[in-house]
């Protein structure tokens, strides 16, 4: 695996995913007048799964894939130009 990394899905509109957060879920913004190319933090939350509860879970998965064995080798021998920032 050359670059792992962990996202959170965004449900854009018009979309299958989109729906199902419209009726299972709930909204904290408005999708069509907020930048979506900037992780800033869970847009939605729908049943048990909070908006703090996502963002924990990606920030968790990208510390662990910082610190895979694969992923630490890669850095240390390509030099600091690698360097991902870690949230």
């Amino acid at each position: 695996m050359d670059s792992p990394m962990a996202a959170v899905v965004l449900p854009l509109p018009e979309t299958r995913f989109y729906e199902i957060v419209e009726r299972q879920g709930r909204f904290l913004c408005d999708l069509k007048l907020s930048s979506t190319n900037v992780y800033k933090g869970p847009v939605y939350e729908i049943g048990d799964l909070t908006s703090s509860a996502v963002d924990k879970m990606f920030t968790k998965a990208n510390r662990e894939i910082a610190f895979m064995p694969a992923f630490i080798w890669r850095n240390i021998l390509m030099g600091p130009k690698s360097l991902k920032f870690i949230p």
